[in-house]
């Protein structure tokens, strides 16, 4: 529905590309940690959440501010139990403190590999659509898993 297609977009622009199958499969697979934070019908960000071999996996998160994404990851974390990962971009201290609080502890640096132009100020790899924006790097605030993305 419209829920769906405003999580859709926000994604779109955090990515700078369309990853609709991967979204509407997280959702798919864990519709009952899926989330999302609305402030006066306006999409303030969105976290999914899926349940893995060893433990749950949470991510993406993607907001517009500390405070949704903080209140996104609170939400959830209220409501999964036993191990639990999330794949916090490399940008984001204030969120892994938090994560800390909450009795996270790092497991392994996340780094980001980029095939083709690895500045995103020059153009794109040949096999993206040119037409999409770049994405937006600071509505990103945890990812789907690193094979994911």
């Amino acid at each position: 529905g419209s829920m769906l297609n405003a999580v859709l977009g926000l994604d779109r622009i955090a990515f700078g590309a369309s990853r609709a199958r991967l979204i509407e499969d997280l959702i798919r697979r864990a519709p009952a940690l899926a989330r999302a934070d609305l402030v006066d019908g306006d999409l303030r960000g969105f976290i999914l959440a899926r349940p893995g071999r060893v433990a749950t996996q949470i991510g993406p998160l993607i907001a517009r501010d500390r405070h949704s994404a903080e209140a996104l990851l609170d939400q959830t974390l209220s409501t999964v139990s036993g191990p639990t990962f999330i794949d916090v971009t490399d940008n984001r201290s204030e969120l892994a403190a938090l994560l800390t609080e909450h009795g996270f502890t790092r497991q392994r640096p996340f780094t980001r590999m980029v095939l083709g132009h690895a500045s995103p100020s020059r153009s794109a790899p040949v096999e993206r659509d040119t037409r999409e924006p770049t994405g937006n790097r600071a509505l990103i605030w945890a990812v789907a898993g690193p094979e994911l993305g």
